[in-house]
């Protein structure tokens, strides 16, 4: 099992375990967060030295941070060839199958489209935790899948030389019978919920209306505590433009489960 840590700040590196093998490193939900050529310099050449592996983790992208994601690739591509690219984004996807041959694409957790809630809101009674609903097999089974078991999806990423992909550790468990034999990538103990261009954090900090939609960022994530608030007795946490729930408990044992990905908020 491959130990990775999961860092948006080459500060996080000093602090790291000795037992992981690998960084991953970038932010998955925001692309005004996505790092500078002379950050990734910087990053090589900070796990070079104790022989650390490095894997670049890319959000899913508006218009305006595509030309921005394009030259920062290329330069990966140019000066880090076979370096893993997280991709979280289908227009990153194709970028980098069409113009970038040297970088090696793993499917991200926002592409699997994994079912996240642990709550629903039901017409009769409200929102309920889902596992105290009366869920049929069925239900039960289809909450543990995602898009990619579709043997559509299957067929297409298999043809596009796909080797891993990422998945949340779901509280309702995860079914990987449908997901051949691709390598798995395993995020935890914090799954994500949901994500917006409407960042709750800027407006919980300064102040703002919640329709603002972020057209300008100063990262003041990078410098705020995560917030909680609670849910149906469960806590849910807002880091940045994203909300979290934590789950320590693994429930599938399978082999092609051979990277768990650490990530703190």
């Amino acid at each position: 099992m491959e130990k990775v840590i999961l860092l948006c700040k080459l500060s996080g590196i000093k602090k790291i375990d000795k037992n992981v093998s690998r960084v991953y490193f970038g932010n998955e939900f925001c692309d005004f967060l996505i790092p500078g050529k002379s950050e990734i310099n910087r990053l090589f050449d900070i796990t070079n030295k104790p022989g650390i592996k490095v894997s670049i983790v890319t959000p899913y992208l508006n218009e305006r941070s595509l030309r921005n994601a394009e030259k920062l690739l290329s330069h990966i591509n140019r000066n880090f060839p076979d370096t893993e690219i997280i991709v979280n984004d289908w227009g990153v996807f194709h970028l980098i199958k069409n113009n970038l041959p040297d970088l090696e694409i793993v499917m991200g957790r926002l592409l699997t489209r994994q079912k996240r809630g642990f709550f629903v809101k039901s017409k009769d009674s409200g929102v309920e935790l889902i596992r105290k609903l009366r869920l049929t097999k069925a239900d039960r089974s289809y909450l543990k899948c995602s898009v990619l078991q579709n043997s559509y999806m299957m067929d297409f990423i298999s043809a596009a030389g796909i080797k891993r992909i990422g998945l949340d550790n779901t509280l309702q468990g995860i079914d990987i019978s449908g997901y051949r034999k691709f390598n798995i990538d395993l995020y935890y103990p914090y799954a994500y919920i949901t994500t917006s261009n409407y960042c709750l954090t800027p407006l919980l900090e300064k102040g703002g209306g919640l329709r603002d939609k972020i057209y300008k960022c100063d990262k003041i994530c990078l410098r705020s505590k995560v917030r909680t608030i609670q849910v149906l007795g469960r806590n849910i946490y807002l880091a940045g433009n994203t909300q979290f729930y934590r789950n320590e408990l693994i429930k599938v044992e399978d082999n092609r489960i051979n990277r768990i990905i650490t990530c703190s908020l």
